[in-house]
């Protein structure tokens, strides 16, 4: 369909300043192409885009379902709808539009990558090996692409492979954001599980380039989530995977068995949370800013994991308070001299206020304020 002078204009205009990422800029601009040409399929598209950009998500899966009934042989709405369908949070559905978009346009490398984070999404990890694998084939000298591989074996958890394909897209691509920020967090998850000499230096390493990443390019939202996420996660979810258990088991068994189970649960995520406040204090200023602005969930999360470990504390103080109480009875009971003797109860009392004041000593110190940057 030939577009008209004036559409092709704007259209031309808009793409200068998306180029630019000036988006809100170019919406008026695409607005009066597609008056000047209602059926313009390009400009459809660059409308969706940028509210896509802007995070208006509605607006962009309105016009790229607007984009689809024009011309149903083009891939780009395909992508663009199952993009915003992933981000409502209808995985599957976004599965099935970029599927469409690869049937539709099988050697197109932007289809095939957004296949790859649908499958991945979906957790169907096979499937996105394999695309990713068609990917590398179609743009083997392309960052995404390596990137892209780098995510799916990072989803295996075979860490020390996607930090090689992570490092080959920054061969290509030196300030690629997002590939230095999942660089940072493959070499954290592996000081997770090395030695005990390995993981100051993997953590230093790790920090370090999500330090660069952020100063790459600090407005990247999936990096700042990256980010975010190795704070934030572990508070969360394994709170909730080590105390469901602990409150099912409650339930079910002895109450003895149950305080056994918590106190292992606790020292768990007793574990997770030191680990995660010790990588907080080694950020720089720069990235412990970016956390106290952006994401104020950490604050939050300080103060649930002084909770915890606090609360992981006053377990062990019940249990030696229990094992004082325990030694003072079989003294009074299997002692010759039982309590007869004129200094037991001054004794007692005393074990009594030095256990108070050691309390409350421990008390105060898990209530302290969180250091603030």
């Amino acid at each position: 369909m030939t577009q008209p002078a004036d559409s092709t204009n704007y259209l031309e205009r808009a793409q200068k300043l998306i180029e630019v990422n000036r988006f809100s800029e170019a919406i008026p601009v695409l607005t009066k192409a597609i008056t000047e040409a209602p059926q313009d399929y390009d400009a459809m598209c660059n409308l969706s885009f940028c509210f896509c950009q802007l995070e208006e998500n509605n607006k962009c899966l309105e016009y790229a379902e607007k984009a689809i009934a024009i011309d149903p042989a083009s891939e780009w709405a395909y992508r663009l709808k199952s993009i915003m369908l992933a981000r409502k949070g209808h995985r599957k559905a976004s599965l099935e539009f970029a599927q469409k978009a690869v049937s539709v346009e099988p050697d197109n490398e932007l289809a095939v990558g957004n296949l790859v984070y649908a499958y991945l999404n979906t957790d169907r990890l096979v499937e996105a090996r394999e695309i990713a694998e068609q990917r590398l084939e179609l743009s083997p000298d392309s960052e995404e692409s390596h990137y892209l591989f780098g995510l799916v074996e990072k989803s295996f958890q075979n860490y020390p492979e996607a930090e090689k394909w992570f490092r080959q897209a920054l061969e290509i691509a030196p300030n690629f954001a997002e590939a230095r920020n999942m660089l940072a967090f493959t070499i954290l998850k592996q000081s997770d599980r090395g030695e005990t000499q390995e993981i100051q230096e993997l953590e230093t390493r790790g920090l370090e380039h999500m330090l660069e990443s952020v100063k790459i390019d600090p407005n990247n939202q999936r990096v700042i989530e990256n980010i975010k996420s190795q704070f934030d996660n572990s508070l969360f979810y394994f709170s909730m995977i080590y105390l469901t258990p602990f409150v099912v088991f409650g339930l079910l068994v002895t109450p003895i068995v149950t305080v056994l189970a918590g106190l292992f649960m606790f020292g768990i995520l007793v574990h997770l949370i030191r680990q995660n406040n010790r990588r907080f204090e080694k950020l720089s200023p720069e990235l412990k800013n970016l956390l106290k602005v952006r994401n104020y969930a950490y604050f939050l999360g300080e103060k649930t994991a002084r909770f915890f470990y606090g609360g992981f504390e006053f377990l062990k103080m019940l249990w030696i308070q229990y094992l004082i109480a325990l030694a003072i009875f079989l003294c009074s009971v299997f002692s010759p001299f039982g309590t007869e003797l004129d200094n037991f109860y001054f004794i007692i009392k005393i074990l009594f206020w030095g256990n108070l004041f050691w309390i409350f000593n421990r008390i105060t110190k898990f209530a302290d304020p969180p250091k603030q940057s």
